[in-house]
């Protein structure tokens, strides 16, 4: 399938381009950077462009601006998409006074030579509009309230689900920014009843993700969490910062598009946002970035609202959820926010390089593509990778003297399988983390008594000195070393130990797997992945302020030994594993270290 994303570098459509370009399909992305135009360098999407074209899909880029109509009629007479995704637009109420001109050609006039088009050119393909539930106005403000300690919220229970379809749009202020919207939204159906195409209004709510650029007029949650991060100011606009909103992941809202697209409709409607699960204030999420990052916001209550701003808005999902029952919501607020918390203290406030950027993206898209057979791909699946894993536990439990007297913290647990022999061999005080939201989800449900947390272990959120050891097994070689080392270092007491396992680059198998790309990949390993040299690692480690380093040749038993033959390689592998040289072909090092 071809399909034509709009504002393919924005949040939406480069979550849509990764989405669809990843099912092996064309994708078209048209994206002039107007959203650097409207705010400046804080909102440039090169950035996004960047990653997307580095990925291995079949991706083309087209710097089209669609108020240009001959450029976007020419587009579609070329390509004739089979799908289009519409996400370009601009996206502030307070620009839009500023702009009027700009923002209504962007909004409703671009949505307007999309839709004719594709009505020429492709009538038959599915038409997704990114609405917004702006197109309500501040009819929701009319709804009787009531007051919280921390939020308001519906006083009457038939909304307390939210706003559904039906609620009028018109007869109510929407700010200029909505007015457009509305415009665009009416068009969209109206082209699908009219000409009978299949076309859809999805009606946004806070829709948010770690690739938003989020700024001060725009990407409320994203920039909230910026300045709590980076110690930059900010105000709240009105309502005592009780204003309610519902969030939503991006790949939420792009896996609802694949919904409509497999299954279309005429002139369609659907609210699309977090629902009442995923809904919380400004104070609230304040207190959850502050809970998640332990960074406090440095901000100030304003008494002046935005115009058409809502007090209260939950998107009623019953509808979607009626008409596409496989699709939900699969991320929560608090792993939202994580994420972002993630991305953002990884860029050192957010100066990222191109290079951690996409080390990030990689390690988030392989631990959802392995999510389902992670065990099989690390190798703890089998009889063999069981008894390697015990093994390896019972060596970290004795070498760090592990106990319920220690705090220790894991990093890159995944499912959590190593984690648990670890707290039963020692019954520490295990914090477990791991960058993946999936895989935290999984190590929860096997071990509920343990503390799990997503976590970037290149830009940890703990304070300094907080934990008696660090261990981690084949982890450390999907990291930058020095930044992680210096990292881990940081967050251990003085004293404290270090101990992982890590793939040994000197065994002749990780040799070949770690350095031909094509191996790689087809053995499970993410791009970025290498492994231990122990002599240069042992001096890093000692450059980052670790003492009394030792790095031992460990593991000749391969997880997938036969079952017949595993007492006897097990034996074997002991003894070579005490001979000098020959030991150095190991499949694993076990680091050790103590911070000065």
């Amino acid at each position: 399938m071809k399909i034509l994303v709009t504002g393919s570098s924005g949040l939406i459509g480069s979550e849509a381009v990764r989405y669809f370009g990843k099912q092996g399909h064309e994708i078209i992305g048209v994206d002039s950077n107007l959203r650097k135009f409207f705010f400046g360098e804080g909102g440039d999407t090169t950035w996004n462009l960047n990653l997307l074209k580095d990925l291995k899909i079949n991706f083309t880029h087209y710097d089209v601006d669609i108020r240009q109509r001959e450029a976007v009629l020419n587009l579609y007479k070329n390509v004739k998409p089979d799908a289009t995704i519409h996400c370009a637009a601009q996206p502030s109420h307070d620009l839009a006074a500023k702009m009027p001109f700009e923002d209504f050609d962007t909004n409703a006039v671009g949505t307007m030579n999309l839709l004719e088009a594709s009505r020429r050119f492709s009538f038959d393909s599915p038409f997704v509009f990114m609405s917004t539930n702006k197109v309500y106005g501040d009819a929701p403000n009319e709804l009787n309230l009531t007051e919280t300690p921390t939020r308001w919220d519906y006083a009457d229970k038939e909304y307390y689900h939210g706003i559904a379809e039906d609620f009028r749009i018109d007869r109510t202020k929407h700010s200029l920014f909505g007015a457009s919207k509305v415009a665009a939204d009416i068009m969209t159906q109206e082209y699908g009843k009219y000409f009978n195409m299949p076309t859809v209004s999805f009606r946004g709510g806070c829709l948010t993700g770690p690739s938003h650029s989020g700024v001060e007029l725009h990407g409320f949650l994203n920039y909230l969490i910026r300045c709590a991060i980076t110690g930059k100011h900010y105000t709240i606009f009105g309502y005592k910062g009780k204003q309610v909103r519902d969030q939503i992941h991006s790949e939420d809202v792009v896996k609802a598009f694949e919904c409509f697209i497999k299954n279309p409709k005429p002139g369609e409607v659907y609210n699309l946002g977090g629902g009442r699960d995923n809904a919380a204030s400004v104070l609230e999420c304040i207190n959850l970035i502050a809970e998640l990052s332990g960074k406090k916001l440095n901000y100030t209550l304003s008494d002046d609202n935005r115009i058409g701003d809502h007090i209260c808005y939950i998107s009623d999902l019953k509808k979607m959820r009626t008409d596409y029952p496989e699709w939900n919501i699969r991320y929560s607020l608090k792993e939202i926010t994580q994420q972002i918390i993630n991305q953002i203290s990884s860029s050192n406030n957010y100066n990222m390089t191109q290079e951690e950027i996409k080390r990030l993206e990689h390690e988030l898209e392989h631990g959802k593509k392995i999510m389902d057979r992670a065990e099989d791909v690390w190798g703890w699946g089998t009889e063999a990778g069981q008894i390697r894993a015990r093994r390896r536990a019972n060596y970290f439990i004795d070498l760090g003297n592990f106990s319920n007297n220690d705090k220790v913290l894991e990093i890159g647990c995944g499912t959590g399988l190593f984690t648990g022999m670890v707290y039963e061999g020692s019954k520490a005080n295990i914090v477990a983390t791991d960058l993946v939201p999936e895989l935290i989800e999984i190590a929860k449900l096997k071990h509920p008594s343990i503390q799990f947390k997503i976590e970037d272990a290149m830009n940890l959120s703990f304070e300094d000195n907080s934990f008696d050891g660090v261990f981690g097994s084949s982890i450390l070689h999907h990291l930058d070393f020095e930044k992680s080392l210096k990292e881990l270092n940081r967050v251990l007491k003085p004293g404290g130990r270090f101990i992982f396992a890590e793939p040994n680059m000197l065994n002749p198998q990780i040799l070949i797997q770690k350095n031909i790309p094509w191996i790689k990949e087809k053995l499970g390993d993410s791009p970025d992945e290498t492994a231990i040299v122990r002599w240069s690692f042992k001096s890093l480690m000692e450059k980052c302020g670790f003492t009394n380093v030792t790095i031992t040749p460990y593991d000749f038993l391969h997880p997938y030994t036969p079952i017949s033959l595993i007492p006897f390689v097990s034996i074997l592998g002991n003894i070579i594993e005490s001979i000098p040289v020959l030991n150095e072909i190991a499949g694993s090092v076990i680091i050790y270290g103590e911070k000065k």
